[in-house]
């Protein structure tokens, strides 16, 4: 390895981009082949597994379905003997590729079997006819056509015990009863939900006559406003998932779900919003709901009718009557507008059938465009029937209003039926027609039942022909033979798919990476989970503010441990404080005289929320736990992989058959589900003869507390159980992180870049690394501050609370009232009143006090130590009272808290100021242990994640030090030193930020040589000693910014430069590089939208391309390639880049490149005679190209996009940053100065990159577009935006400026005129060749 001077590597980690910067100990970026040694990676960022998952699952689902009605026709072969009624099959084969009837109406195969089609206009009718007249002979056909239906679209699982042949539905009582209970125990409420509402519940959900947010109101104002989005969930409104679990701990991470929208309704496919952060028991409980739902759903289709088929014929002639009923209403009272709503003519019917565009569908009638979009129009056709019926048809407008007239039959609440209908169906359609036809055997019989009840249980996963086919198979067989319903069981070894299935599943341990994680609901993480909390636990008095010193002692703990948390699943705060009252403890509970003793730390305010569930169920069972307590935890392990009970009772007879039946099936009764974080051998493995789960069971420590300190050992223990081996990091090491693939892939490309830095510059002395997490939320709309308080004020009802009766007063008095301001928006959150004396507010001095001379903002945790810049650390006080408040003193060292704290709890009650905050004003002290553990929470990452990442690249590097950097240190750094992050504008905050993290190190190095900032230690004299030598901090020094950043402002060097001043110098002057990881991963053959084979033509060689064609083709790669065509008997030579699709690659790998490149050219030309072709070399997606010197990324052979980096100096970049902001107060002429400096800027870089024609309008346009705007802060906003899609290096594009770098020829780039060149690049841009023609380059290589 080359040896360098000491230097420090600095990464800013991202899931879709890598920024760099490599220093010297004096700051100085290092050099390499005259390029600075700074830069940014970007790649596609890896996308979850959940779509590619979703497609999976929707492409199996869609196959089973056609294999099922495949092997209906198998089953009923001898029945159907017609040889003229299956087009495309043969009768017994079982292909994938059966397609009977698709695209086909029941109209047109009826008329096929020479039948009148009126006699049954619904498959309903038909499936009615043969059940309700079993006196009657029906052709074999007819009979088929109906189970065909029964089989195609079988219903969901959801019910268990639901049968129709008893004349029952779902018990939606019983289920709601048990859904409140489950509600209550996650997420409670004081105000919990009776037994005599359930039925109003019901009743309410039930009313037809009522709208789904009726019905809503009516349960909120009956039965409880409390449980308003629990109602809006089973109404089938949109609820919000962050406000359903409000009362848990997650609900904040809730609101800010990746995933897609905080807001789902049960009524629609929610699945894909489900917010990653919602807890199995959270997930569970949706699941729970959406049964109900469903129930509901599916009493409001049948309305008393015996099954589905009579529901829905009773519901077509209630349609039929509507729509007479509708058309007489209008031709009697509006015919002007009959033909608009209910006429198409033949004329414009066949043209929309030949090509329906929105030209044509916007022909046809309004009625005929509702049936065929029925879910767009059917608002639109109602809105507009309403305008025209007359005020006295009052029935038919209700009707309309609530959404109920001429409602087709396919709807959503069809997904609500169950395949208990179909199977009762089904059945009776064959009993009726047995006496007819001895074909109809009882096997024939159970055949068609298990087509529509069988399921491939979820532990065996995707059928393969052979044992470990897959990649995403793991079944065992027992034998090769064809897998069916009814052999299932022969072919398929059950529980060993099972085993398999469990070692699949199994997460990893978040700290030892290679161990299994145990069952939530094990015996030892309900340990841990309850020692955990307890060791939380503070009892004290209800004004002390929070110390350790009031925890519970070791032997305190291990009483309530045993006589509550062993014998009650569900412990309070009042059982703790009843059992210490009566016990030998009980002195601990009468120890303040005055002074009630609560119970603080606990996840919920009024009881625990972890508990030993699993203990006393298994207690109740078995009668003693200890001594079996091996035999449980493999119990719980397989009652929570397996839902079905069924293998769960055959695995637990196999290995425990001295098990009691009763036993069993209690065991069977138990629903376990969900995984903890931790491992079996992270909480009993021994380090110096104590393990976790002794440490939290013996002493006052929490997990945390136990495993970060460093004396016990388990640092290092964690440590070396990770080790890589070979030291060389490896894919697998870093795909076993607990992590997203999006952070993998960017961890991985780091580690890359890591090892190309050090082969140029040697092994670094430093590697500090941040994780950025600009990336993880895109294109949320957050809420603007007056909606957040409209929320507030509304939830809390606070209008109504004498307590806030003047603030709302003071209010009325300033409608324009400033929610962005700081200080107004502290005001409102503290009732208009000093946070330290509890003295009002003046509104009208506080809106005039420009230079803070009655009142200021104060931070109440010092910003000497503390990077807290947050609305939780700041509070609003009167100048005076604050003066009082000097050096690192906090609130109740000075001020009363008799009058305070009881202020403060009320703000808090009414969620005007978060438990951080009230935790922060009632801190008793801020000492040296609190600096020490202050600092290093803004300083170090510590996440667990970061901490296997530092300890990779220090087992690869061990003479490096690796320092995770909190993100935070270097947002403050910028917003200290006005250093703008404007990510719209180009790549390189990604590089700045490394960089900054690189400085703000160094920077702590040599202002304090003999204090390690970034090393931690929480003994009190090495605290004491370490502050001490820091020095500085004196009880009357309030310094109101962070200690470090002030020493970095004022340090000068021995020549006399500021450190900032330097910084900010080179930051106007680094040439940052920029490299795209060119990438080749496209897999996927098309874009999933089908279109219709009658109006779109294929692209591509299919036998399936007769039921549905794909537009849109994924491209591979580009290919360049020389060919000959003859033109006038002369043979051409010509050249040009062309696509080759990921279809084409796949389907012809075998084949000789040349010969695939003379297909791929004639597709593209087949009017030219083209004779031969060579390939020559490709250009893959992200290849670095220059056009006319402009450089942009190769896309494909018919698109490119813009490279080049627009940059601004510092100065430039501020004023940037201010225009951008919607509350700037620029005047009209400096807004135009800015915009000015922007455009010519912007023309002066990219005008050569337009094209030629279209260049000046161009230019005119990007100059001209403020100009021509309104000129406000809206319009300065947006101009600068549409800018900037066009500069920033993405696929994003500018409609309004037109300027797009696609619509190619193939020869474009390889035409001379536009001078393209190749240019390949390393992962950090620091290696690089000279660029290439590509015209030469395929000259040199061409052998035509």
């Amino acid at each position: 390895m080359k040896k360098t001077n000491p230097y420090i590597l600095s990464l800013d980690i991202g899931t879709a981009s890598i920024g760099y910067a490599c220093m010297d100990l004096d700051f100085n970026i290092l050099k390499y082949h005259d390029k600075d040694a700074i830069g940014v990676l970007t790649f596609e960022g890896a996308d979850t597994a959940a779509e590619r998952r979703g497609f999976r699952t929707s492409r199996r689902r869609k196959n089973r379905r056609i294999k099922r009605l495949g092997l209906l026709q198998e089953v009923l072969a001898p029945l159907v003997k017609n040889p003229n009624f299956y087009q495309l099959l043969n009768l017994h084969k079982w292909k994938n590729s059966n397609e009977d009837f698709k695209h086909r109406s029941l109209s047109e195969v009826l008329k096929n079997l020479g039948k009148n089609p009126k006699t049954y206009p619904t498959i309903y009718h038909l499936q009615q006819e043969i059940q309700n007249h079993p006196e009657k002979k029906f052709e074999p056909e007819l009979i088929f056509l109906s189970l065909y239906h029964l089989v195609k679209y079988r219903g969901h699982f959801l019910f268990n015990n639901l049968s129709f042949d008893k004349g029952k539905t779902v018990d939606n009582e019983a289920q709601l009863s048990e859904l409140l209970i489950q509600y209550q125990s996650i997420n409670p409420y004081e105000d919990t939900i009776s037994n005599k509402d359930i039925k109003v519940i019901i009743d309410t959900l039930n009313d037809d006559y009522l709208t789904r947010n009726d019905k809503f109101k009516d349960l909120k104002k009956k039965v409880s406003k409390s449980h308003a989005e629990l109602f809006k969930m089973l109404a089938g409104l949109k609820f919000k998932q962050s406000n359903l679990f409000e009362n848990m701990e997650n609900a904040e991470d809730i609101k800010e779900t990746t995933t897609g929208s905080d807001s789902i309704s049960l009524s629609e496919d929610y699945y894909e919003n489900l917010s990653e952060f919602l807890t199995d028991e959270q997930l569970n409980f949706i699941e729970s709901a959406n049964t109900f739902f469903m129930g509901i759903m599916l009493d409001r289709i049948l309305k008393g009718a015996s099954s589905i088929s009579a529901a829905k014929v009773r519901d077509y002639d209630n349609f039929k009557n509507q729509l007479k009923l509708i058309k007489d209403i209008v031709y009697q009272n509006k015919y002007d507008k009959y033909h608009e709503f209910f006429v198409t003519s033949k004329e414009n019917m066949n043209a929309y059938k030949k090509n329906p565009d929105a030209k044509n569908f916007g022909k046809l009638s309004k009625f005929d465009q509702y049936l065929i979009h029925p879910k767009d129009q059917y608002s639109k056709l109602m809105k507009d029937l309403k305008e025209i019926v007359p005020k006295a048809y009052t029935e038919v407008l209700n009707l309309i209003e609530e959404q109920k007239f001429l409602v087709l039959q396919n709807t959503i609440d069809n997904a609500s039926i169950p395949y208990q209908n179909n199977v009762f169906e089904a059945v009776n359609i064959l009993r009726n027609q047995q006496k007819y036809y001895p074909e109809i055997t009882e096997e024939m019989i159970d055949k068609v039942i298990n087509l529509i009840t069988f399921r491939i249980p979820y532990y065996v996963g995707p059928i393969t022909n052979k044992n470990g086919q897959s990649d995403f198979a793991w079944m065992v067989r027992k034998s090769d033979g064809q897998t069916l319903p009814w052999s299932f069981d022969k072919v398929i070894d059950k529980s060993k798919s099972a085993e398999k299935f469990i070692r699949r599943m199994t997460s990893k341990c978040t700290y030892l990476l290679e161990e299994d994680v145990l069952p939530k609901n094990s015996l030892l993480y309900q340990e841990m989970e309850v020692l955990n909390e307890l060791n939380n636990v503070q009892l004290r008095g209800e004004n002390e503010p929070k110390n350790r010193i009031h925890r519970l002692e070791p032997k305190v703990k291990q009483f309530i441990y045993h006589k509550l948390f062993q014998k009650k699943k569900n412990v309070t705060h009042k059982d703790i404080i009843e059992l210490l009252q009566n016990s030998e403890y009980g002195s601990m509970i009468n120890k303040l005289s005055g002074q009630k003793v609560k119970v603080f730390g606990t996840q919920n305010e009024s009881k625990f929320a972890t508990k030993l569930s699993t203990y006393n169920d298994m207690k109740s069972i078995f009668g003693s736990v200890e001594s079996r307590r091996d035999m449980i935890e493999q119990l719980v392990l397989w009652i929570t992989i397996f839902e079905d009970k069924a293998i769960l009772k055959e695995k637990i007879q196999e290995k425990y058959p001295n098990i009691t039946e009763n036993q069993l099936s209690q065991i069977i009764k138990l629903n376990y589900s969900g995984w903890g974080r931790l491992s079996e051998k992270l909480l009993t493995e021994e380090v110096n003869n104590r393990s976790v789960i002794d440490l939290m069971y013996n002493t006052e420590n929490n997990f945390m507390e136990i495993i970060t300190d460093k004396t016990l050992g388990f640092v290092e223990f964690i440590k070396n159980s990770n080790k890589v081996k070979n030291a060389k990091i490896s894919y697998k090491d870093v795909a076993e992180l607990r992590t997203s693939p999006a952070l993998k892939k960017g961890i991985w490309n780091a580690i890359k870049m890591v090892r190309e830095i050090s082969g140029i510059f040697g092994v670094p002395e430093k590697i500090i690394i941040e994780f950025a997490t600009e990336d993880q939320v895109k294109g949320k709309r957050q809420k603007s501050r007056s909606e957040l308080w409209d929320d507030l004020v509304k939830k809390h009802n606070l209008k109504r609370n004498k307590e806030f009766k003047d603030l709302f007063e003071e209010l009325k008095v300033y409608p324009e009232f400033d929610f962005s301001n700081p200080k107004l928006w502290l005001y409102i959150h503290q009732n208009g009143k000093c946070m330290y004396s509890k003295q009002p507010i003046d509104l009208g001095k506080l809106i005039s006090d420009k230079n803070d001379s009655l009142y200021e903002i104060d931070h109440i945790l010092p910003r000497t130590f503390v990077k807290d810049d947050s609305i939780n650390n700041k509070v609003l006080v009167i100048k005076s009272t604050n003066q009082k408040k000097s050096g690192d003193k906090m609130p109740l060292e000075i001020f009363d808290n008799h009058t305070l704290v009881p202020f403060w709890k009320l703000l808090h009650e009414n969620d005007l100021i978060s438990s951080s905050k009230l935790s922060k004003l009632m801190k008793k002290e801020f000492n040296d242990l609190d600096k020490e553990g202050f600092i290093q929470r803004q300083l170090v990452e510590t996440r667990q994640i970061i901490s296997h990442v530092s300890d990779f690249l220090t087992e690869e590097y061990p003479s490096t030090t690796v320092v995770p950097m909190k993100a935070n240190v270097v947002s403050e750094l910028r917003r200290k030193f006005d250093i703008p992050k404007i990510r719209q504008l180009n790549d390189w905050h990604h590089a700045v930020d490394a960089y900054l993290n690189g400085f703000v190190y160094q920077a702590a190095r040599v202002l304090y040589p003999k204090v390690n900032l970034f090393e931690f230690n929480f003994k009190w004299e090495k605290v004491r000693e370490k502050w001490k030598q820091l020095g500085e901090f004196t009880e009357n020094n309030k310094q109101r910014e962070f200690f470090l950043f002030k020493r970095m402002e004022k340090y000068v060097n021995e020549y006399g430069e500021r450190m900032i001043s330097k910084l900010i110098f080179d930051l106007d002057n680094f040439k940052f590089n920029y490299s795209r990881k060119v990438e080749s991963t496209e897999s996927a053959f098309y874009k999933q939208s089908a279109f219709s084979p009658k109006n779109t033509v294929a692209l591509y060689e299919s036998d399936k391309s007769n039921t549905a064609v794909y537009k849109e083709m994924k491209n591979k790669r580009g290919i360049v390639v020389s060919y000959a065509y003859l033109k006038k008997d002369k043979e051409i030579i010509d050249y040009g880049v062309f696509n080759e699709t990921v279809f084409d690659y796949v389907n012809n790998l075998d084949k000789d490149m040349n010969a695939r490149a003379l297909k791929i050219v004639q597709k593209t030309f087949p009017k030219l005679d083209i004779k031969k072709a060579q390939y020559l070399f490709s250009l893959n997606k992200g290849d670095a190209i220059f056009v006319n010197s402009h450089p942009f990324l190769f896309v494909s052979a018919k698109e490119r996009i813009n490279a080049k980096q627009l940059e601004f100096d510092i100065h430039m970049q501020r004023k940037l940053k201010q225009a951008l902001n919607p509350y700037n107060k620029m005047t009209e002429l400096e807004k135009t100065e800015v915009y000015d400096q922007f455009a010519e800027k912007v023309v002066m870089e990219f005008e050569n990159s337009f094209g030629i024609k279209s260049r000046n309008e161009k230019v005119e346009l990007i100059r001209n577009q403020f100009n021509e705007s309104d000129k406000s802060n809206e319009a300065l906003i947006q101009c600068i935006l549409e800018v900037l899609k066009m500069t920033k290096v993405s696929a994003e594009r500018s409609a309004k400026l037109k300027i797009r770098w696609n619509g190619q020829s193939p020869n474009t780039f390889i035409d001379i005129k536009n001078n393209t060149e190749i240019q390949y690049k390393s992962i950090t841009g620091l290696k690089t060749i000279k660029p290439k023609s590509i015209f030469k380059l395929a000259e040199s290589k061409n052998e035509l």
